[in-house]
């Protein structure tokens, strides 16, 4: 079991590559991310070129007996300078929380909770986006800041929540025809994590969203299980954005960007998380965000310009509807679409 608090981020992955590098997420998948103008009727997207709204500092991989949400509580998160603080409601660390069923799912009923893998990632605002986020700033910010603000401080938006994540190469994760076409469909497609997210608040210190892959319908556990030993040996490329709607909120910009291999059991930490162990000090003096992220103060910053993001590219591609055959949202690329079949 892991050492009594204090817990620090990447505690169980400081041993393991698990997260690829910079270099490595830079030359990556390249997201489409939704464009104006009028995305409702022109369903327009283009390749998302630009730098993410946070920095993806660490991730720690848990295996407990059974879901823990709110995980953050647990966590004590390194201090931050005076100058990035939380800004204008927005604070500066997002924790997002996925936790996959260890156990083999029945097609009569589902458990509600049970043993539970989690893989659990911390992102701080980056200077650029802290930035822009202030109220003196946020008026003429990229449209992707103001969404994040309203998305942040209002708790209506948290349904728009996207995640997106894929393989290189489907033929790679399992022999099977039906999965690999199964793979294939859904390979970087946008997916909504309502309603099977929960959302926690540690107020000037963290946001934290968990999602409930026990939720998910029986074809989307039933894939995650044939498949979670061989999800470990891959690299599995993943981003999340805010879904935009009205011209006022797009172009989207991605929240974070990443790389993650290695994700299985064997390399996951058992965790005795307890409701008495809550008590952690967040951001204690003697903890700074430079022990755990040495480049904080080094990041390149990038200007926004809003014509740059609406015309980056001469090929804009166009999406059909959002469906759910899997029991989640999920986006598809007409384009990408006809490609892959």
């Amino acid at each position: 079991l892991l050492p009594m608090p204090p817990r620090r981020p990447g505690d169980t992955t400081v041993n393991a590559s698990v997260l690829g590098s910079k270099e490595e997420v830079d030359n990556g998948h390249v997201f489409r991310l939704r464009v104006g103008p009028n995305y409702k009727k022109n369903k327009k997207k283009a390749e998302s070129l630009h730098a993410p709204l946070y920095d993806v500092l660490c991730c720690d991989m848990f295996h407990t007996k059974k879901m823990v949400e709110n995980i953050g509580r647990f966590i004590q998160l390194p201090s931050l300078p005076d100058d990035h603080q939380e800004v204008n409601g927005v604070p500066p660390y997002f924790i997002v929380n996925i936790m996959f069923p260890l156990e083999k799912p029945s097609m009569f009923g589902s458990k509600k909770d049970g043993k539970t893998m989690s893989l659990v990632l911390y992102l701080l605002l980056t200077r650029d986006s802290h930035k822009h986020l202030k109220t003196s700033a946020i008026k003429d910010a990229h449209p992707a800041h103001r969404l994040l603000q309203r998305f942040v401080t209002s708790g209506e938006l948290y349904d728009r929540f996207k995640l997106l994540a894929g393989v290189k190469d489907p033929a790679t994760v399992t022999s099977s025809t039906m999965l690999q076409s199964l793979l294939r469909s859904y390979n970087f497609k946008p997916l909504l994590s309502r309603p099977q997210h929960t959302w926690h608040k540690q107020q000037g210190v963290y946001i934290e969203c968990d999602v409930n892959v026990f939720d998910f319908n029986y074809l989307t556990r039933s894939s995650w299980f044939s498949l979670r030993e061989t999800f470990g040996k891959v690299e599995v490329g993943g981003g999340i954005t805010i879904e935009g709607h009205s011209d006022d909120e797009l172009p989207e910009l991605l929240l974070c960007k990443l790389i993650v291999r290695n994700f299985r059991l064997e390399n996951c930490v058992d965790a005795d998380f307890t409701d008495g162990e809550d008590n952690v000090e967040h951001m204690v003096a003697d903890y700074t965000i430079k022990d755990l992220y040495p480049q904080f103060d080094k990041e390149h910053v990038t200007e926004f310009e809003h014509d740059v993001f609406e015309d980056a590219l001469e090929e804009v591609v166009v999406d059909t509807d959002n469906f759910d055959i899997l029991g989640v949202d999920v986006e598809h690329d007409e384009h990408q679409h006809q490609h892959q079949h």
